[in-house]
């Protein structure tokens, strides 16, 4: 074998470490030019690796988002305030002097109505069937008629009395010419064995509204359409008074009860004491027209 020589040794030795110095030197100086590698992974697996790399009951940090908010405009392009109002006083509806509802009827009747009204009733009454005296013309508000007359006697076999005279309008005074022709002498004769001669008014043309109640509607006494009958005078003198003898259970009271009902044939309306207290002393009967049948009680 050769001798190793031992200075040559150490020299090599020495350049060696030298050579690894100077290659640690460029290595640093790489590694700090180069940049990091960026994960290029989702955001999903991300948070997956995060998670797995932390544990399981580790919290997701915040995201945070950045909003871009629109350019605010210069205070010289900005709109004009609306003006402020201020409270106006209330508007002041136009006034009227004229009434409410429809317009009042003419203080008198037209001529031509009360022509036509008359030449109604003599064809109606006829020349002697009723005695009676023609009177004006009555115009009170919405009360009257244009051609009214006082009834004094029906001219009938036998004849038959008002006491007192009834103003009324014609055709009320021919309903009770019928009415005291197909009811009322066939029940006298049949009920009382004699006929009716005088009939007791008491109460018949009254401009005023029904039961005398200022709410209530005008009654058929305020157009001269209604009479009201108090009681019968037979031609023997007997008195038939309608508040004594309608609940007497006799001839008398079923002689009233019979004309009553049978009033209803002829007058749209018959109202006697089983109506109420206000008729306890009367029949009422009136022109009221009526779509079916009369209302009577």
């Amino acid at each position: 074998m050769r001798p190793i020589r031992t200075q040559g040794t150490h020299l090599a030795a020495g350049g060696m470490a030298r050579w690894l110095a100077g290659l640690a030197a460029l290595t640093l100086v790489f590694s700090a030019a180069v940049p990091e590698p960026v994960d290029s992974r989702p955001r999903a697996s991300k948070s997956r690796g995060l998670k797995a790399s932390k544990g399981r009951g580790a919290k997701r940090p915040p995201v945070v988002r950045e909003v871009e908010l629109p350019p605010q405009p210069a205070p010289e392009d900005m709109p004009p305030l609306p003006e402020r109002r201020t409270a106006q006083p209330p508007v002041e509806w136009p006034r009227t002097t004229a009434p409410l509802g429809p317009e009042p009827p003419p203080e008198t009747w037209p001529p031509e109505e009360v022509r036509e009204a008359l030449a109604q009733c003599r064809r109606m009454l006829g020349e002697s069937r009723f005695e009676f005296k023609d009177l004006p013309p009555i115009r009170k508000g919405v009360c009257g008629t244009p051609a009214p007359i006082a009834l004094k006697y029906i001219n009938q076999v036998p004849r038959v009395e008002l006491r007192p005279a009834a103003t009324m309008s014609c055709p009320l005074a021919d309903a009770l010419e019928r009415w005291m022709t197909e009811v009322v002498q066939p029940r006298a004769k049949e009920l009382l064995h004699a006929t009716v001669i005088r009939v007791v008014n008491l109460a018949a043309y009254d401009c005023r509204p029904r039961y005398n109640n200022p709410s209530a509607r005008m009654s058929y006494h305020a157009f001269a359409e209604a009479i009201d009958i108090a009681e019968f005078v037979t031609a023997k003198g007997e008195h038939i008074n309608v508040l004594a003898h309608w609940g007497a259970g006799d001839e008398r009271a079923q002689f009233l009860r019979d004309i009553h009902d049978g009033g209803c044939k002829v007058f749209g309306t018959v109202l006697g004491p089983e109506a109420n207290e206000a008729h306890r002393n009367h029949f009422h009967v009136d022109m009221a027209k009526r779509r079916r049948t009369a209302f009577c009680e």
